[in-house]
């Protein structure tokens, strides 16, 4: 990651970029991001939002890790990640989380009242002809439903 004059930045030794989080508005920072972003089969969770997340929100998304005893470290077990992320979308408003083992495949979840923001990514999706599939709760299960292309 770089600062906005061009020098490499370094991170707090706490590891919590919170103030700096802005920094993933420069452009450099994007490229370096999707140059080196791996979201194919990785063990590592990753979760994508906005550069324009107030600190705020920032800030209340490490206390899960503050307080998680976890399983090595401190560090949550990767199921934690999903009620975390559940807890935090109120505030971050959107996420893009790709699928650990299956490559091209993400969830792109956002906050109750953000609709005119799925159809902007559906329509896109669509537009580009990119597969797209919903989560369906049933009775007792979840399942994806994929919704047909429109020619």
């Amino acid at each position: 990651m770089f600062r906005a004059d061009g020098s490499h930045y370094l991170e707090p030794e706490n590891g919590k970029v919170v103030e700096d989080f802005a920094l993933w508005k420069l452009e450099a920072n994007q490229k370096y991001l999707l140059q080196r972003a791996n979201v194919g089969p990785d063990p590592v969770f990753k979760m994508f939002i906005s550069a324009n997340t107030p600190v705020e929100a920032l800030e209340r998304t490490y206390t899960h890790f503050d307080e998680s005893a976890g399983d090595v470290g401190g560090v949550p077990y990767f199921g934690d990640y999903i009620n975390f992320v559940c807890d935090w979308i109120p505030d971050l408003r959107w996420v893009l989380i790709p699928l650990d083992g299956h490559v091209g495949w993400s969830i792109f979840a956002t906050a109750v009242d953000e609709s005119a923001l799925v159809a902007k990514v559906r329509a896109e999706l669509r537009r580009s002809q990119i597969p797209l599939a919903n989560l369906v709760k049933g009775v007792g299960r979840l399942a994806w439903v994929d919704e047909p292309y429109e020619k």
